[in-house]
This record gives structure tokens, sequence and C-alpha cells, in this order.
């Protein structure tokens, strides 16, 4: 047995938070067979370390200072103590929990297969540890949490599913502010499922000519729509709406008063839909519609308009 073989790990060893529980690792594996006995002693009393036996010769110990402090740390083997001890291990004040702050897009939640990221700025709330985790209704999802700069952190979360998730994040233990939060994670944007249908994309004569058109965007995912026209200079007006905030289907109409070429993209988080861009002819005759779908290249180049409307 040699007791100057036997391996310390963990931060316990050195430094506690008070209330909090602190952990360290005794490890004897190259030490010989052999028992471990600890003593934490205080000015006034002793703290009791809990110790639980692992393979190999390795003991994992716990133990919680309920005040500030300093204490000696006495650790034998086989009734030989460590040279190293005792250790001297300070027990600093708890950080206050209300007083970290929480900030980043990520709390709005996003996209299934996406990294999310927020903030924490634990600065103001004394010496903790930041813990998070994050999970949906069927499993967890992965959470980085990395230090910037002192009591500065940013935490990473890749939710897989679309679906509510639930983060919770802790400091010493306790939930900060606002947590544990929802997050919602939609389903990543797919364009091939938003459909445009209507008459205001098929060609037409301008005196019965219906402009409206309707973008479905129902099954396509978490996505931004974009919607533009293009025309004859001063030929048309654009009015977009929907019904709510929330509503998939947006309706839209440009009116035109000459005749020409309108072509009008829609896009889906920055992708074209199917059949976008469109290439609508209006004509002022039955005959002027033949021929300019005759025509391989038909369009006003000189005339035509920037793009008129986006939403």
């Amino acid at each position: 047995v040699d007791a100057k073989r036997v391996m310390l790990e963990g931060r316990g060893v050195e430094t506690a938070r008070a209330t909090v529980p602190a952990e360290f690792l005794i490890d004897g594996m190259k030490a010989g067979p052999g028992v471990p006995k600890v003593r934490l002693q205080g000015i006034h009393s002793e703290l009791p370390v809990e110790m639980k036996a692992l393979k190999y010769d390795r003991y994992f110990c716990r133990y919680i200072s309920n005040i500030p402090g300093s204490f000696l740390l006495y650790i034998y083997w086989s009734d030989q103590l460590l040279p190293c001890c005792p250790l001297k291990v300070a027990v600093t004040a708890k950080g206050e929990v209300k007083k970290v702050k929480v900030s980043g897009e990520g709390l709005n939640g996003g996209i299934a297969n996406n990294e999310l990221k927020i903030f924490l700025d634990t600065r103001n709330a004394g010496p903790g540890e930041i813990t998070a985790e994050c999970h949906s209704h069927r499993q967890n999802a992965r959470c980085d949490v990395k230090e910037d700069s002192d009591g500065r952190y940013t935490l990473r979360i890749l939710p897989t599913e679309p679906e509510k998730h639930v983060l919770q994040i802790r400091y010493d233990g306790q939930h900060v502010p606002g947590s544990p939060f929802d997050l919602r994670i939609g389903e990543p944007p797919d364009p091939t499922k938003v459909r445009v249908l209507g008459p205001g994309v098929k060609d037409g004569i301008i005196d019965t000519f219906e402009s409206r058109f309707l973008v479905e965007t129902q099954g396509a995912g978490a996505g931004q729509l974009a919607v533009k026209i293009r025309g004859p200079k001063g030929g048309f007006r654009v009015d977009m709406s929907r019904e709510t905030q929330a509503e998939r289907t947006i309706g839209c109409r440009y009116d035109p008063q000459e005749a020409g070429q309108y072509i009008i993209n829609v896009k889906w988080s920055g992708v074209d839909v199917p059949g976008s861009p469109f290439y609508v002819n209006v004509a002022e005759t039955e005959e002027e519609l033949l021929k300019m779908n005759r025509a391989s290249d038909y369009h006003f180049r000189d005339r035509l308009t920037d793009w008129r409307a986006e939403i």
C-alpha cells in the first residue's frame, strides 16, 4: 500500500459554496488495496462527508456546508495520511439566483435540427454553477453551456423534434428567473409544400382579368413567406392580406391597369415554391394574347418596374 499514489479529482477538494453540494473522487487504483477515511474539519465543528464505493478502489465523496468558512480536509488511505493533506477548502457564499440575466433569440423557439443560442449573465449574481436541460415529450435535446468570459455564458441547444420543448436553467440547483421556459420548435421549412392557386397566376384579357391568387403554406413547416410582383411601370397596384397573424393562407391581388407581362415570385424561406416565378401575360385582346404566348421571350424589358410588394 502506497498512499502517495492516491489521486484526488474534483473541485470539492479545494472549494465549495454554502448550501450547495460539493463533490470529489478518491482514486486508489495505483495505491494498492485500501480503505479511505475522510475528515473535513472546521473551526468549531466537523462536516460529515458522504462516501460511496465505486469499482477499482475508487470512492465518490460529497458534502454540504450550510455556512461559508474555511475547512481542512484530511484523507487517509489504509490509515496513512495522504502527503498532500491537510488540504485547505474555502467555502464561499452562494450566488443570488434572482440576479442571473437570461436573453437571446433562442428563448423564442426555433426549427427542428437548428441550433438555438441563449445568453446568461451571472456577473451580478456572485459565484455559482450554470446547468441546463431541455426536453420534448419524448426525448432530451442536447444542451452545451460554455463560459465566454468572467460570469457570462452561452447556452447552445439542438432540438431534433418539431414540438414544444421545456428548457430548465439552474444556478447552483435553483431555477433562474423565467425558468422553466417553453420553447416552440417547428418543422423545417419545406417550400415544396407551398401551393399557389387562383386566376391571378394565369394569363387573361385585361378587361375581364381577375388578379386574385392565394398562397397556402399549410404543412410547409416554419418559414418566412416573400411575395414579389413585377410588371409594367405604373400598371398595377398590389394588395396582400391575411385574416390573423397565425393564418397560413395569404390572399394577394395586383389589379393590372396595363397590358403586359407580370412576373410573380413566391418564396418560402428564400427558396422558390413550385411554379415560381409565374409569368402572367395580360393582353388587350384574345389575338394579342395568342401572339404573346407564341413569343418565347415576350416581356417589356424597358417598362418593368422594380418589385412592388413583399411580405
